[in-house]
């Protein structure tokens, strides 16, 4: 009798597995037919399943956001699909949405209660990236100006990645604005000013190293980005308390942007920050 028992447990569990593999087979494949046949058969579409290395696991919501499908996504959101059940490495289908500039589908998630300041890696206090890092890392400016729009926060700090000489501005660890992450991961001036016109400090801090947007942007070599935090009000004479007490002009990377800070000093310091500028570490 147990082993009877046993069996109907493993064959129930293998049908349900089977049952769920499908669904989410023709999530991947966009059947929605198909999908709606599951549903109505009471397969539960809000657990993650095993998807590749890549995804991982997802719920059927966030695999038709990553894949683009908008009717799929709409259809799973009528039928219940919950928004924010997370991935396996905490990406929600908002953020696979954002990473992909799906407009059309960001809006359905947002009107459907996804939250716009959800961070992925949000289970480690230290580490992960807002929803808007993703949409800044897509390119396109409607999904930034979408995500503002609906409340995301544009002063957030983020994960970067980003290395300048001894300091890590990144890496494993929320530490630069978004702004920073935006000029120093090469985004269009276009996108670098709706971050700033959408209420972005040009004058906030990495949290650990003490950069500014215009030291960043100074050191990377971004001129456009110098003109534009300049014309926001950056202030060129913020000292870098945590570098030497070293500013902007410091980290100048090329001529031009010496010139464009340099007009900012007093000519008796120009020659002594040039000199500094040319021995960074």
């Amino acid at each position: 009798m147990k082993k009877l028992l046993l069996f109907v447990l493993w064959f129930s569990f293998c049908v349900a597995q089977q049952e769920k593999k499908d669904l989410f087979d023709a999530v991947q494949k966009g059947d929605i037919d198909t999908v709606i046949q599951s549903i109505r058969a009471g397969v539960p579409i809000n657990e993650r399943h095993f998807i590749d290395r890549f995804f991982a696991h997802l719920s059927a919501l966030a695999l038709a956001a990553a894949n683009g499908d908008e009717r799929m996504v709409s259809m799973l959101l009528e039928n219940g699909a919950q928004v924010e059940p997370k991935s396996e490495y905490g990406k929600t289908a908002l953020m696979y949405a954002s990473e992909g500039g799906l407009v059309p589908i960001m809006r359905l998630l947002i009107n459907a209660g996804a939250d716009v300041n959800r961070i992925y890696g949000d289970d480690f206090p230290h580490a992960g990236s807002p929803v808007l890092r993703y949409a800044i890392d897509s390119g396109s400016i409607d999904a930034v100006r979408t995500l503002i729009q609906a409340g995301a926060d544009v002063n957030r700090y983020t994960e970067s990645g980003i290395k300048i000489t001894r300091f890590w501005l990144g890496s494993g660890v929320r530490n630069v604005t978004l702004l920073e992450h935006a000029i120093k991961s090469g985004a269009s001036i276009e996108m670098i000013e709706e971050l700033i016109k959408g209420g972005a400090d040009v004058n906030k801090r990495a949290m650990h190293v003490g950069w500014t947007p215009l030291m960043v942007a100074a050191y990377f070599g971004r001129a456009d980005a110098v003109r534009l935090l300049l014309k926001h009000g950056a202030d060129s004479s913020l000292k870098n308390a945590q570098d030497g007490g070293r500013i902007a002009l410091d980290y100048a990377a090329n001529h031009e942007i010496f010139s464009l800070l340099a007009k900012k000093e007093s000519w008796s310091s120009k020659a002594w920050h040039y000199l500094r500028s040319k021995t960074r570490l």
